[in-house]
Protein backbone atom coordinates (compact mmCIF):
# COMPACT_ATOMS: atom_id res chain seq x y z
CA UNK A 1 0.00 0.00 0.00
CA UNK A 2 1.51 3.44 -0.90
CA UNK A 3 2.13 6.02 1.11
CA UNK A 4 -0.68 8.39 -0.98
CA UNK A 5 -3.45 5.93 0.13
CA UNK A 6 -2.33 5.97 3.86
CA UNK A 7 -2.51 9.41 3.63
CA UNK A 8 -6.07 9.34 1.92
CA UNK A 9 -7.48 7.45 5.14
CA UNK A 10 -5.65 9.53 7.79
CA UNK A 11 -7.63 12.56 5.65
CA UNK A 12 -10.88 10.49 5.47
CA UNK A 13 -10.66 10.23 9.11
CA UNK A 14 -9.96 14.06 9.85
CA UNK A 15 -13.62 14.24 7.66
CA UNK A 16 -15.35 12.03 9.59
CA UNK A 17 -14.54 13.42 12.83
CA UNK A 18 -15.29 17.29 11.46
CA UNK A 19 -18.70 15.18 10.33
CA UNK A 20 -22.25 16.68 11.67
CA UNK A 21 -23.87 12.90 12.68
CA UNK A 22 -20.78 11.58 14.69
CA UNK A 23 -20.65 11.34 18.30
CA UNK A 24 -17.84 11.00 20.80
CA UNK A 25 -17.50 9.58 24.01
CA UNK A 26 -14.01 9.17 26.03
CA UNK A 27 -13.16 5.54 27.12
CA UNK A 28 -11.09 4.31 30.03
CA UNK A 29 -9.80 0.19 29.91
CA UNK A 30 -8.44 -1.48 32.79
CA UNK A 31 -7.13 -4.90 32.19
CA UNK A 32 -8.14 -7.83 34.36
CA UNK A 33 -6.15 -11.08 33.56
CA UNK A 34 -5.56 -11.29 30.18
CA UNK A 35 -9.06 -9.40 29.28
CA UNK A 36 -9.81 -5.87 29.04
CA UNK A 37 -13.07 -4.23 29.81
CA UNK A 38 -14.11 -0.96 28.82
CA UNK A 39 -16.55 1.70 29.80
CA UNK A 40 -17.31 5.58 29.41
CA UNK A 41 -15.72 8.00 31.39
CA UNK A 42 -18.17 10.78 32.05
CA UNK A 43 -16.89 13.79 30.95
CA UNK A 44 -18.58 16.59 30.28
CA UNK A 45 -19.13 18.52 26.71
CA UNK A 46 -16.24 21.00 26.98
CA UNK A 47 -14.10 18.36 28.48
CA UNK A 48 -15.34 16.04 25.00
CA UNK A 49 -14.56 19.20 22.49
CA UNK A 50 -11.30 19.39 23.92
CA UNK A 51 -10.51 15.87 23.27
CA UNK A 52 -11.74 15.84 20.17
CA UNK A 53 -9.42 18.74 18.82
CA UNK A 54 -6.50 16.83 20.57
CA UNK A 55 -7.45 14.15 18.23
CA UNK A 56 -8.20 16.86 15.01
CA UNK A 57 -4.59 18.45 15.94
CA UNK A 58 -3.04 14.77 15.92
CA UNK A 59 -4.32 13.38 12.77
CA UNK A 60 -3.61 17.31 11.39
CA UNK A 61 -0.03 16.94 12.13
CA UNK A 62 0.25 14.00 11.06
CA UNK A 63 -0.99 14.51 7.60
CA UNK A 64 1.45 17.53 7.21
CA UNK A 65 4.14 15.74 8.17
CA UNK A 66 3.59 13.38 4.96
CA UNK A 67 2.09 15.72 2.35
CA UNK A 68 4.45 18.87 3.79
CA UNK A 69 7.18 17.88 5.19
CA UNK A 70 10.33 15.60 5.54
CA UNK A 71 7.99 12.21 7.18
CA UNK A 72 7.23 9.27 5.09
CA UNK A 73 4.49 6.29 5.48
CA UNK A 74 6.59 2.86 7.09
CA UNK A 75 5.26 0.08 8.60
CA UNK A 76 5.41 -0.11 12.06
CA UNK A 77 8.74 -1.20 13.41
CA UNK A 78 11.17 -0.37 17.01
CA UNK A 79 13.25 -0.13 14.31
CA UNK A 80 12.05 3.38 13.58
CA UNK A 81 12.46 4.71 16.77
CA UNK A 82 15.59 6.02 16.97
CA UNK A 83 15.39 7.47 13.52
CA UNK A 84 16.44 10.91 13.60
CA UNK A 85 12.97 12.17 11.54
CA UNK A 86 10.40 9.55 13.45
CA UNK A 87 8.35 8.07 10.16
CA UNK A 88 3.98 8.12 10.64
CA UNK A 89 3.51 4.63 11.05
CA UNK A 90 1.17 2.17 10.50
CA UNK A 91 -0.36 -1.77 11.55
CA UNK A 92 -3.25 -3.42 10.48
CA UNK A 93 -5.48 -4.08 13.50
CA UNK A 94 -5.04 -7.37 12.90
CA UNK A 95 -1.47 -7.30 13.37
CA UNK A 96 -1.62 -5.38 16.88
CA UNK A 97 -0.09 -7.07 19.65
CA UNK A 98 -3.33 -7.52 21.44
CA UNK A 99 -6.14 -6.48 18.86
CA UNK A 100 -8.65 -7.74 21.50
CA UNK A 101 -8.18 -4.26 22.82
CA UNK A 102 -9.57 -2.38 19.93
CA UNK A 103 -11.91 -5.39 18.58
CA UNK A 104 -14.37 -4.78 20.86
CA UNK A 105 -14.34 -0.99 20.72
CA UNK A 106 -15.13 -1.66 16.88
CA UNK A 107 -17.91 -3.95 17.08
CA UNK A 108 -19.95 -2.97 20.02
CA UNK A 109 -20.51 0.65 20.63
CA UNK A 110 -22.87 -0.02 23.59
CA UNK A 111 -20.97 0.66 27.03
CA UNK A 112 -21.50 1.08 30.62
CA UNK A 113 -19.86 3.90 32.69
CA UNK A 114 -16.41 3.72 34.43
CA UNK A 115 -14.58 6.49 36.43
CA UNK A 116 -11.28 6.94 37.37
CA UNK A 117 -12.16 6.56 41.27
CA UNK A 118 -13.09 2.79 39.99
CA UNK A 119 -10.01 2.52 37.84
CA UNK A 120 -7.38 4.73 39.04
CA UNK A 121 -5.08 3.36 36.84
CA UNK A 122 -6.56 2.72 33.45
CA UNK A 123 -4.46 0.78 30.67
CA UNK A 124 -5.31 2.98 28.25
CA UNK A 125 -8.01 5.96 27.49
CA UNK A 126 -9.88 6.20 23.91
CA UNK A 127 -11.46 8.92 22.37
CA UNK A 128 -14.30 7.17 20.41
CA UNK A 129 -16.19 9.05 17.64
CA UNK A 130 -19.10 7.53 15.98
CA UNK A 131 -21.80 7.38 13.59
CA UNK A 132 -25.39 5.67 13.98
CA UNK A 133 -23.67 3.10 11.52
CA UNK A 134 -20.08 2.46 10.79
CA UNK A 135 -16.65 1.82 11.79
CA UNK A 136 -15.70 4.40 14.42
CA UNK A 137 -12.44 6.26 14.91
CA UNK A 138 -10.48 5.94 17.44
CA UNK A 139 -7.59 7.94 19.60
CA UNK A 140 -5.30 5.71 21.71
CA UNK A 141 -3.84 7.68 24.87
CA UNK A 142 -1.37 6.27 27.02
CA UNK A 143 -2.34 6.99 31.12
CA UNK A 144 -0.01 8.41 32.85
CA UNK A 145 0.80 9.40 36.54
CA UNK A 146 1.40 13.07 35.46
CA UNK A 147 -2.83 13.44 34.68
CA UNK A 148 -3.01 13.57 38.52
CA UNK A 149 -2.53 16.90 40.05
CA UNK A 150 -2.38 15.84 44.29
CA UNK A 151 -3.45 18.62 45.95
CA UNK A 152 -0.63 17.58 48.40
CA UNK A 153 1.56 20.58 46.47
CA UNK A 154 2.14 23.38 48.47
CA UNK A 155 0.76 26.45 46.00
CA UNK A 156 -2.10 24.56 44.51
CA UNK A 157 -5.16 26.77 44.70
CA UNK A 158 -7.62 28.26 42.70
CA UNK A 159 -10.31 31.28 42.49
CA UNK A 160 -13.29 31.31 45.21
CA UNK A 161 -16.10 33.93 45.18
CA UNK A 162 -13.81 36.79 47.27
CA UNK A 163 -10.08 35.00 47.44
CA UNK A 164 -7.64 32.19 46.50
CA UNK A 165 -8.34 29.09 48.03
CA UNK A 166 -6.62 25.57 48.63
CA UNK A 167 -7.80 22.77 46.50
CA UNK A 168 -8.72 19.96 48.80
CA UNK A 169 -9.36 17.35 46.01
CA UNK A 170 -6.83 15.94 43.28
CA UNK A 171 -7.36 17.19 39.62
CA UNK A 172 -7.21 14.96 36.92
CA UNK A 173 -5.79 16.05 33.44
CA UNK A 174 -6.11 14.04 29.77
CA UNK A 175 -2.83 14.09 27.77
CA UNK A 176 -2.00 17.12 25.57
CA UNK A 177 -1.85 14.42 22.55
CA UNK A 178 -2.98 11.29 20.37
CA UNK A 179 -0.46 8.30 21.03
CA UNK A 180 -2.37 6.47 18.12
CA UNK A 181 -5.10 6.77 15.74
CA UNK A 182 -7.62 3.46 15.03
CA UNK A 183 -9.44 4.13 11.62
CA UNK A 184 -10.52 1.61 8.66
CA UNK A 185 -8.39 -1.25 9.59
CA UNK A 186 -5.20 0.27 10.55
CA UNK A 187 -3.43 2.20 13.19
CA UNK A 188 -1.27 4.72 12.83
CA UNK A 189 1.09 5.72 15.21
CA UNK A 190 1.83 9.43 16.34
CA UNK A 191 4.20 8.18 19.36
CA UNK A 192 5.62 4.99 19.10
CA UNK A 193 7.60 4.99 22.20
CA UNK A 194 4.21 5.49 24.06
CA UNK A 195 2.86 2.67 22.00
CA UNK A 196 5.26 -0.01 23.00
CA UNK A 197 4.20 1.10 26.31
CA UNK A 198 0.82 0.80 26.14
CA UNK A 199 0.46 -2.40 24.66
CA UNK A 200 3.06 -3.45 26.81
CA UNK A 201 5.88 -4.25 23.86
CA UNK A 202 8.86 -4.73 26.47
CA UNK A 203 7.23 -7.47 28.07
CA UNK A 204 7.70 -9.22 24.30
CA UNK A 205 10.89 -7.87 23.50
CA UNK A 206 11.82 -9.45 26.74
CA UNK A 207 10.26 -12.75 25.76
CA UNK A 208 12.41 -11.97 21.80
CA UNK A 209 16.04 -12.04 24.10
CA UNK A 210 15.38 -15.37 25.29
CA UNK A 211 14.46 -16.61 21.79
CA UNK A 212 17.59 -14.54 19.93
CA UNK A 213 19.83 -16.22 23.17
CA UNK A 214 18.42 -19.24 22.34
CA UNK A 215 18.75 -19.03 18.80
CA UNK A 216 22.36 -18.65 19.24
CA UNK A 217 23.67 -21.51 21.03
CA UNK A 218 21.72 -23.51 18.08
CA UNK A 219 24.11 -22.41 15.87
CA UNK A 220 27.12 -22.72 18.12
CA UNK A 221 27.09 -19.36 20.06
CA UNK A 222 26.83 -18.23 23.37
CA UNK A 223 27.00 -15.68 25.27
CA UNK A 224 29.83 -16.04 28.28
CA UNK A 225 28.51 -14.14 31.00
CA UNK A 226 24.10 -14.13 30.77
CA UNK A 227 24.31 -11.58 33.57
CA UNK A 228 24.69 -9.05 30.48
CA UNK A 229 21.70 -10.80 29.52
CA UNK A 230 20.10 -9.44 32.26
CA UNK A 231 21.48 -5.77 31.23
CA UNK A 232 19.86 -5.96 28.30
CA UNK A 233 16.31 -6.55 29.57
CA UNK A 234 16.87 -3.69 32.01
CA UNK A 235 17.66 -1.43 28.95
CA UNK A 236 14.64 -0.27 26.31
CA UNK A 237 17.06 0.30 24.00
CA UNK A 238 18.85 -2.77 24.08
CA UNK A 239 15.43 -4.51 24.01
CA UNK A 240 14.67 -2.61 20.67
CA UNK A 241 18.08 -3.82 18.79
CA UNK A 242 17.00 -7.26 19.86
CA UNK A 243 13.95 -7.40 18.26
CA UNK A 244 15.40 -6.65 14.98
CA UNK A 245 17.61 -9.38 15.54
CA UNK A 246 14.57 -11.68 15.61
CA UNK A 247 12.58 -9.30 13.03
CA UNK A 248 15.71 -10.33 10.52
CA UNK A 249 16.29 -14.27 12.27
CA UNK A 250 20.12 -12.82 11.77
CA UNK A 251 19.90 -14.98 15.29
CA UNK A 252 18.75 -18.70 13.17
CA UNK A 253 21.71 -17.75 10.38
CA UNK A 254 24.50 -16.25 12.18
CA UNK A 255 27.80 -18.46 11.26
CA UNK A 256 30.73 -18.35 13.93
CA UNK A 257 33.25 -18.39 11.50
CA UNK A 258 31.68 -15.01 10.09
CA UNK A 259 31.22 -13.25 13.51
CA UNK A 260 35.17 -14.01 13.76
CA UNK A 261 35.93 -12.82 10.52
CA UNK A 262 33.66 -9.39 10.97
CA UNK A 263 35.39 -9.20 15.24
CA UNK A 264 39.24 -9.21 13.63
CA UNK A 265 38.26 -6.93 10.53
CA UNK A 266 36.52 -4.56 11.95
CA UNK A 267 38.67 -4.53 15.33
CA UNK A 268 34.93 -5.05 17.35
CA UNK A 269 35.92 -4.93 21.28
CA UNK A 270 34.12 -8.36 21.68
CA UNK A 271 36.01 -11.40 22.62
CA UNK A 272 35.44 -14.17 20.52
CA UNK A 273 37.23 -17.64 21.89
CA UNK A 274 36.04 -21.39 20.61
CA UNK A 275 35.48 -23.40 23.84
CA UNK A 276 33.91 -27.04 23.52
CA UNK A 277 32.86 -26.30 20.00
CA UNK A 278 30.90 -23.07 20.39
CA UNK A 279 31.64 -19.64 19.86
CA UNK A 280 31.90 -17.77 23.20
CA UNK A 281 31.25 -14.27 23.32
CA UNK A 282 32.45 -12.30 26.28
CA UNK A 283 32.97 -8.56 26.82
CA UNK A 284 35.62 -6.80 29.28
CA UNK A 285 32.83 -4.79 31.18
CA UNK A 286 29.10 -4.01 30.76
CA UNK A 287 29.94 -0.75 29.08
CA UNK A 288 31.01 -2.89 25.88
CA UNK A 289 27.29 -4.27 25.53
CA UNK A 290 26.36 -2.16 22.72
CA UNK A 291 29.22 -3.39 20.52
CA UNK A 292 28.45 -6.79 20.96
CA UNK A 293 25.06 -5.85 20.10
CA UNK A 294 26.09 -4.41 17.09
CA UNK A 295 27.95 -7.15 16.15
CA UNK A 296 24.80 -9.59 16.70
CA UNK A 297 22.58 -7.21 15.01
CA UNK A 298 25.31 -7.25 11.66
CA UNK A 299 26.08 -3.57 12.04
CA UNK A 300 29.35 -3.75 10.99
CA UNK A 301 29.26 -3.04 7.12
CA UNK A 302 31.60 -1.94 4.17
CA UNK A 303 31.01 0.31 1.20
CA UNK A 304 31.15 -1.33 -2.07
CA UNK A 305 31.45 2.48 -3.47
CA UNK A 306 34.52 3.39 -1.28
CA UNK A 307 35.18 0.68 0.80
CA UNK A 308 35.08 2.62 3.83
CA UNK A 309 33.84 0.16 6.90
CA UNK A 310 31.04 1.53 8.76
CA UNK A 311 28.84 0.82 12.24
CA UNK A 312 25.58 1.54 11.23
CA UNK A 313 22.78 0.14 13.85
CA UNK A 314 20.08 2.81 12.57
CA UNK A 315 20.52 0.70 8.89
CA UNK A 316 16.96 0.30 6.80
CA UNK A 317 16.65 -2.84 4.85
CA UNK A 318 16.31 -2.38 1.22
CA UNK A 319 13.53 -4.06 -1.06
Amino acid sequence: MSSEEHVDRLERALDFLRSDRRTSQYLLAQQEDDEYEFGIAPLSAPILDKAEMILEQTLETMISGVTEGPKDVTEFSIANTNRNITPVQYLPVDDLPDGARLDYLLTDPNLGEKTYEDWPNPGLQIIRVKEPSGTPLLGLQEFTNHQVVGSSKPILFSRGDQQYDVVEDSLLTIPSKVNAVCFDGFVYIYTPKAFERMYDVRGQYEQHTDDVIDGLAGQDIEIADLSVVDTFKNDIRCLRRIHEIKRHNIHETLEPSAVIEVVDEYDVPVIAEQRNGSLVLDIEDGSKRWKLLDLLSDSYLRSDMTENQYNAPNKQMLD
